[in-house]
């Protein structure tokens, strides 16, 4: 964002819905909302390899959906931001 780029993060924009709503485990329900953001606003996906990200079903999922439609997917390691 700093870098002027406009960002839709799914962990930071989900997960304080999530404590509101007392949803954090309907899974296809916050995919859905992700796939609504890639199919129709994303010209691109960030994939941040933070802990944890090779084994997020999440992230696999948001990563075939761009391949799918053909957005590129570029991967961003923490030093990379700084």
């Amino acid at each position: 964002m700093s870098q002027g780029y406009i960002v839709f993060s799914p962990i930071a924009h989900s997960v304080p819905i999530a404590d509101c709503l007392k949803n954090h485990f309907d899974h296809d329900f916050w995919l859905e909302q992700d796939f609504s953001f890639l199919d129709s606003w994303a010209d691109e996906m960030w994939v941040l390899m933070i802990d944890g990200w090779e084994e997020s079903e999440g992230i696999a999922a948001e990563i075939k959906r761009a391949e799918i439609i053909g957005l590129p997917v570029k991967y961003i390691l923490m030093r990379d931001l700084t």
